[in-house]
């Protein structure tokens, strides 16, 4: 599942650790109850959610335009 998210401010490059930390930080501030819960499954090699990579996108007219890293080939060979 792709996730789109708009900031609403600018921002450095965003990585997947930083928005890791975003989400649990949120959870823990909207639903403090299950916040030692949701870390006890990440730590017990059962995560409710994965962030894999974030990448900025572009919407048009709601389609929307993804900007994937440019691999360098000499180093994925």
């Amino acid at each position: 599942m792709l996730v789109y998210i708009k900031p609403k401010s600018t921002f450095p490059e965003l990585h997947s650790d930083t928005l890791f930390g975003a989400i649990i930080y949120s959870i823990n501030e909207l639903f403090p109850s299950i916040i030692e819960q949701t870390v006890e499954e990440f730590l017990n090699n059962n995560p409710p959610f994965l962030v894999s990579s974030s990448f900025p996108f572009l919407s048009i007219d709601n389609n929307k335009k993804r900007f994937y890293r440019w691999l360098d080939r000499k180093s994925v060979v």
